[in-house]
């Protein structure tokens, strides 16, 4: 996995050489060209990474990120050659990383610049957007109304609808309770019918490069209205159409709490004005995305994608992927390629580099906001509860993990034993072992956290 270091005559002398060639307008080089050239001749000169030749595939959006001023090269070197030693043994056919750490630079770079599967590291990109984009603060509300008047006996001359908000953690109990809140105010009695609204988001169930068994296992099907996470029913009528069984659910609910309702539950809603009669509210918007990124939850991450969308004016998963790379465009961090929320599709693709800028400039905007949004090395809930405990690791790593067939990967931040900021992306491919996969990459968290110049 390591190169021999150039010798430092050869780098001297080739660097000279450039030089000339350029001054001398030999190569027939524009002036941003040229401009590259002095860039990869400093790095040759001061012994910075070079990122590796990438075999022919599509165009990458992004290069490595500017490298951290590097005062202790020798430390770096010491760091470098302890994480890529933890690697060894990885069963990665196809191992890609990058890490860069504050005050020594571009530490690792092993084909830093190849796209690769990020599976569920995806979820930083959809969790930072739904904190930028929608708001920390934001609630889902899921709004309930009637058309018609409701008279003196208590009958409403009319229908209830329920409007899906797209709030992915809405649960039975919590609508049980807007049910018992409706016959509170006096409604015996129900005309007319009672209908859901799914029309804040489009009606795809899943998404493309996901495998048959990912819904319900992996994520319930997506609706904007969702109940208990839309995997309480896993026949195909349901999963192919889950608003239809989640309003049948609440009519159920309603007569439950004393409301007899003469007409069917029907998706689509209904002519007329329509008057508030109960409402729920999620938790904030920053707590959803602590939980999904901390357990990473597959269908809330489709779900913000999805609601990502909407806030742009596209409410769909496409919708949602096309508002994030101008996010990242925007920080000048490139355009990873995404398809979904969650990583779960193959066909997803970020470089570690990508990701590293991306964390970077994240932190940089939020601060420790969303670091701590991240699972901890060891702590007591999240993905990450049961690795480097017992070690100096525990609690100096806050990172996205992810897994699929064949593919390990962890990414996001972490602090040296000395104090320094570290921003890491592990995109391990072809994986033979997965549990020698992970070992490695623990391996390298510790040598990262035990570092100490």
């Amino acid at each position: 996995m390591t190169t021999p270091d150039t010798p430092a005559l050869y780098r001297i002398a080739l660097s000279v050489w450039c030089l000339i060639l350029v001054a001398a307008g030999v190569l027939g080089l524009t002036a941003p060209q040229q401009a590259a050239v002095m860039r990869a001749v400093r790095a040759i000169v001061v012994n910075e990474d070079v990122p590796p030749h990438r075999e022919a595939g599509p165009p990458l959006a992004v290069a490595a990120p500017e490298p951290l001023p590097a005062r202790q090269p020798a430390a770096g070197e010491r760091l470098r050659g302890a994480i890529l030693g933890a690697f060894e043994g990885s069963t990665a056919a196809h191992p890609a990383m990058a890490v860069a750490v504050e005050g020594l630079g571009h530490v690792v770079d092993v084909n830093g610049l190849s796209p690769m599967p990020p599976a569920s590291t995806q979820k930083i990109y959809t969790g930072a957007a739904a904190l930028m984009q929608l708001g920390g603060d934001t609630r889902f509300r899921t709004e309930i109304f009637r058309t018609g008047k409701v008279d003196e006996q208590g009958r409403l001359q009319g229908h209830i609808v329920l409007v899906g908000s797209g709030d992915p953690t809405l649960t039975k109990l919590q609508l049980q309770a807007q049910a018992l809140q409706i016959a509170a105010s006096g409604v015996r009695f129900v005309q007319g019918h009672v209908y859901a609204d799914e029309d804040r988001y489009d009606r795809a169930r899943n998404v493309n490069g996901w495998k048959a068994e990912f819904v319900p296992f992996n994520s319930g099907s997506l609706s904007a209205f969702a109940l208990d996470r839309n995997n309480w029913r896993t026949d195909a009528e349901y999963l192919s159409d889950p608003a239809s069984g989640n309003i049948i659910w609440f009519h159920k609910a309603l007569q439950d709490a004393g409301i007899e309702v003469a007409g069917a539950a029907s998706v689509g809603p209904p002519n007329g004005k329509l008057t508030l009669i109960a409402a729920h509210e999620s938790d904030p918007m920053s707590v959803i995305v602590a939980n999904m990124l901390k357990s990473s939850d597959n269908f809330a991450a489709e779900m913000l994608m999805k609601e990502i969308g909407r806030k742009a004016g596209n409410p769909t998963t496409a919708g949602g992927t096309e508002a994030i790379a101008k996010m990242t465009e925007g920080f000048d961090v490139g355009r990873p390629h995404m398809v979904d929320g969650s990583g779960l599709s193959i066909e997803n693709r970020q470089t570690p580099w990508e990701q590293v800028a991306f964390l970077m400039k994240i932190e940089a905007a939020q601060g420790a906001a969303f670091r701590d949004s991240l699972a901890v090395s060891c702590d007591i809930v999240g993905t990450l509860r049961n690795r480097l405990c017992g070690t100096p690791g525990a609690g100096r790593i806050y990172a996205k993990s992810g897994s699929l067939t064949a593919v390990n990967t962890l990414s996001g931040y972490a602090i040296t034993a000395s104090g320094r900021r570290v921003w890491f992306s592990f995109l391990l491919s072809g994986v033979a072992s997965p549990a020698e996969a992970k070992a490695a990459i623990d391996r390298a968290l510790l040598a990262i956290a035990t570092f100490a110049e």
